[in-house]
């Protein structure tokens, strides 16, 4: 019996996914996605911008350390502006 279930279960996933992962498919309309007109440009262009850091890493870290043992979320990142 047990031997039983355990296939009549395999069948019915089998069927499900059989029935229900074609419905998920992209309907074809024909024709060329935009990207592949156009040939790519294979540069590298790598932008670096050093800023200046116009806070005391030290004094946010006893910061976190008062604010995580009142049971505040740890800090993640700061916000400095970048002109």
């Amino acid at each position: 019996m047990k031997k039983t279930n355990s296939t009549l279960r395999l069948l019915f996933l089998a069927a499900l996914l059989f029935f229900f992962f074609p419905s998920y498919a992209q309907i074809n309309i024909g024709g060329v996605p935009p990207s592949f007109k156009y040939e790519g440009k294979n540069i590298n262009v790598q932008h670096e911008l050093n800023l200046p850091i116009d806070f005391d890493v030290d004094e946010l870290r006893a910061q976190d350390v008062i604010l995580e043992a009142a049971g505040h979320l740890p800090r993640v990142g700061k916000i400095i502006p970048v002109i």
